[in-house]
C-alpha cells in the first residue's frame, strides 16, 4: 500500500512539479529519500504541527526537527540540507557579480542567503561604483536573538576591497524584522565610522522568513540608495519634533 502511494506522488511530482502538492504531501516526498520504509505521512503531520509551515520547518533548528518522533537526526539532516543547497545554488559564483542597484534587486539577492538560518547571522556586502557586489562575508553570527556588529571587522573589510560602498544584512529567526534599538543605534555607528574614510553606508536589511525592513526604505541612513522611495513632505508638527 505504501508503495503504490510512493510510486503514484513520485510519477505526480514528475509530470506536475510540487506547485499542486500541498505541504504534507511535499514533506512526504521529502521524507521518502531519508525512510524508505515508513509511511511518511504521519511525520509530515507531525512536522507540521509542530512547526506551523514548511518555512518554520526548514529555519528551525536541526536537533529540534530530529526530536519529532519518528524523525530523527538522518531525515532532520535531509531537511535542513534542502534550503542549504538552495541557498547554494542562488550565492554561486556565476550570481556574485551581479548588481544591487536597488532595494528589490539587493532583497532579492540577499534572502536566500539568510533563509533558513537558525541564528543570527550579520553580513557585509562591498560594492563597486555601479552597485556590483565586489565581495560579501558573514562577519559575525550569534543567537536567536542577539548578533554582535563589530565595527572594525565593518572597516577592515571595506577598506581591504577598496569598495566605497557597502551594505550591511542580518536576519532575526521566527521574528519580525523590525529593527531593535540595538540595531538602529549599530547602524548608525557604522554609518558614523565609515563616513570619514569617504565609504557610504547605503543600506542595512533585516530580514525575517520573506519579510525584511530596509534602513533605506524607511530613511535611517543619510546617504540616498538608488531606486528607494521618495520620503513625503514633512508636515511642521513633524519638522519641530525633530
Amino acid at each position: 500500500m505504501h508503495e503504490g502511494h510512493r510510486e503514484r506522488l513520485k510519477k505526480r511530482f514528475q509530470s506536475e512539479g510540487l506547485s499542486s502538492f500541498s505541504d504534507i504531501q511535499a514533506l512526504e516526498l521529502l521524507l521518502f529519500y531519508a525512510l524508505p520504509r515508513i509511511d511518511t505521512n504521519p511525520l509530515a503531520h507531525r512536522l507540521l504541527d509542530r512547526f506551523g509551515t514548511l518555512s518554520n520547518i526548514f529555519e528551525a533548528d536541526l536537533s529540534d526537527i530530529a526530536s519529532v518522533e519518528g524523525i530523527g537526526e538522518h531525515s532532520a539532516l535531509l531537511i535542513k540540507l534542502l534550503p542549504e543547497m538552495t541557498r547554494k545554488f542562488w550565492i554561486s559564483d556565476g550570481k556574485s557579480k551581479e548588481s544591487i542597484a536597488t532595494v528589490d534587486l539587493a532583497v532579492r539577492f540577499i534572502k536566500p542567503i539568510l533563509f533558513g538560518k537558525p541564528v543570527e547571522n550579520v553580513y557585509i556586502f562591498c560594492l563597486d561604483n555601479n552597485f556590483c557586489i565586489k565581495h560579501y562575508d558573514c562577519i559575525s553570527q550569534g543567537t536567536v536573538n542577539d548578533a554582535t556588529i563589530y565595527l572594525r571587522r565593518v572597516v577592515e573589510c571595506a577598506m581591504r576591497l577598496n569598495s566605497n560602498r557597502i551594505l550591511v544584512a542580518h536576519n532575526h529567526p521566527g521574528g519580525h524584522p523590525q529593527p531593535s534599538e540595538t540595531d538602529i543605534r549599530t547602524t548608525r555607528a557604522i554609518e558614523d565610522a565609515l563616513s570619514p574614510l569617504g565609504i557610504d553606508l547605503v543600506d542595512h536589511i533585516v530580514f525575517s522568513g520573506h519579510s525584511y525592513v530596509s534602513f533605506s526604505e524607511q530613511h535611517l541612513l543619510g546617504k540616498k540608495y538608488p531606486g528607494r522611495p521618495v520620503r513625503a513632505a514633512q508636515t511642521s508638527c513633524e519638522k519641530i519634533n525633530e
